[in-house]
């Protein structure tokens, strides 16, 4: 059994694709899904936050054997029902240009996946909001 890709009528054999069914490996799929879909809001909060403390932002690497994304629902959340569907909790350890570790990052970022695409968002509505980032210094 085959998907169609609508846009050129490709035909794509995914029956012999092996999904896994333990949670460890998909969790880690889905934490890596998380961080590449937001990746430009990630690096922007990391060089915001850095911006004026010297520090050489080269990206940001995720912790060792460390559940580094968690996602929340955000209706009950003061001050963002209507606005956001989620909150993302995304623990990172950004990076230097010479690879040394800045620290241990958790950013908390209210987001609406389906304005992901959108370019002209109504006045008012952004498509992630950074609420709170938390930094840990780490030993060198």
């Amino acid at each position: 059994m085959g998907v169609t890709n609508a846009s050129n009528n490709e035909v794509i054999d995914v029956s012999s694709m092996k999904f896994s069914s333990l949670d460890k490996v998909n969790n880690r799929f889905y934490e890596t899904f998380v961080l590449d879909l937001y990746r430009k809001e990630i690096m922007n909060s990391i060089k915001n936050y850095y911006k004026n403390k010297n520090e050489k932002v080269r990206g940001y690497v995720t912790p060792e054997d460390e559940k580094y994304v968690s996602i929340q629902s955000a209706r009950n959340v003061k001050g963002l029902e209507g606005k956001f569907s989620y909150v993302l909790k995304i623990t990172i350890r950004p990076v230097e240009k010479d690879e040394s570790i800045l620290g241990l990052d958790t950013l908390y970022l209210a987001v609406e996946p389906y304005r992901m695409d959108m370019t002209n968002l109504p006045k008012g509505l952004t498509k992630t909001k950074l609420l709170k980032y938390d930094h840990k210094e780490v030993k060198k």
